[in-house]
């Protein structure tokens, strides 16, 4: 996987779960950059590039959890949608929640993935390895088609 500057949005309010999924993507060889947002807070800036989030890139992807400090990740899915620079974007839920419910409810407000996160840690990496695969080296994202159909070609 060759390095690319668009960075990878993680909304996790658990230092050891971000650490955890950054470490699973860095094994996956992602080496994007990767901005955290840990409240609601700090999701109001970034949805509006406020403050430590002025200058922010758009995404390739945003890994969401559901169950976010201060909020709920639920309200955050509809907000990635109400914003245009952003409206494109694919969000990857990724939490500890395997109810039905929460599953319907993401995938209808427009979530692109719903993942649950395994509680063994080499299923986990497993588990991101398979992300990191899909969605940036399979899938073709938002700004980043010329890129992958040069390297479908070479």
């Amino acid at each position: 996987m060759k390095p690319d500057s668009t960075p990878v949005w993680v909304f996790e309010d658990s230092d050891e779960d971000y650490e955890i999924t950054v470490g699973a993507m860095r094994l996956a060889n992602l080496r994007n950059p990767i901005v955290r947002c840990a409240n609601e807070r700090e999701a109001e800036s970034l949805f509006r590039r406020a403050g430590a989030f002025e200058d922010l890139q758009r995404p390739s992807l945003i890994l969401l959890d559901l169950n976010l400090g201060g909020a709920s990740g639920r309200g955050f899915l509809a907000r990635f949608r109400e914003f245009e620079w952003l409206r494109s974007v694919p969000v990857c839920i990724l939490t500890t929640s395997s109810n039905p419910a929460d599953i319907e409810m993401c995938y209808s407000a427009g979530g692109n993935a719903y993942l649950v996160k395994p509680v063994n840690l080499d299923r986990f990496e497993v588990m991101i390895q398979n992300l990191v695969t899909f969605w940036f080296d399979t899938a073709a994202l938002p700004g980043r088609e010329e890129r992958r159909i040069a390297k479908i070609h070479s």
